[in-house]
């Protein structure tokens, strides 16, 4: 039930439920996503900041997430070991910060030795360096990629990080990108370069910078 409410982002209803039945904010599904990291994934800001706040015990998945810094510094200093855990979903904590685009999680985190190319553990292979373009972060970008990511590493369909910086029009991201190394016009599974998906998202100035 928490979860359906979350998905279907009942912020007053959820905080009711919350409020008689304080457990909750511990839930987790049968799979073992917590109620927290869901909030998140739903991009329902308010409930994830319902939940952050309430969660009193987070785990560093969790903490990565919603950008507690303090916690995660806490129980990276208690347990090392958590910075290259992989979640239940397959995801690091350095790829959710980095997806939801907290610099200062993520920096902590390679502090504390978190694989910068490690990508997630299911069907997506996302990298932390893909959820930091999928997120729009230019200094979180720059920051992976100032500690050795990998600027053509690639997830499912073959797509690398240029790919995504060019279907979605960030001429910024693409020309850092390339600044660091990254090939021009690699392919994807279907045969289409970064030039190709801008050209294709009428981002056409880009697609003309990427020589397409």
């Amino acid at each position: 039930m928490i979860f359906y409410l979350i998905s279907q982002g009942d912020a007053a209803t959820v905080e009711h439920l919350l409020n008689d039945q304080p457990e909750l904010v511990y839930a987790r599904r049968a799979d073992g996503l917590s109620a927290t990291l869901w909030a998140a994934y739903q991009r329902r800001p308010e409930l994830t900041a319902l939940f952050a706040v309430r969660n009193l015990n987070p785990d560093i998945f969790e903490a990565a997430a919603v950008g507690n810094v303090p916690v995660t510094e806490l129980l990276l200093s208690q347990q090392p070991r958590l910075a290259t855990e992989i979640n239940v979903d397959g995801f690091s904590a350095l790829g959710l910060a980095c997806f939801f685009g907290h610099l200062n999680v993520a920096r902590l985190l390679v502090v504390f030795g978190a694989d910068v190319n490690q990508p997630s553990v299911n069907p997506l292979q996302v990298a932390p360096l893909h959820s930091a373009v999928a997120h729009g972060s230019y200094d979180l970008v720059d920051f992976l990629l100032q500690h050795d990511a990998d600027p053509d590493q690639p997830q499912q369909q073959g797509l690398t990080a240029l790919h995504a910086a060019a279907a979605h029009g960030r001429a910024d991201l693409a020309q850092l990108l390339l600044n660091y190394g990254a090939n021009p016009a690699p392919q994807n599974d279907q045969g289409q370069t970064p030039a190709d998906l801008a050209r294709q998202n009428q981002h056409l100035e880009l697609a003309q910078q990427l020589g397409g």
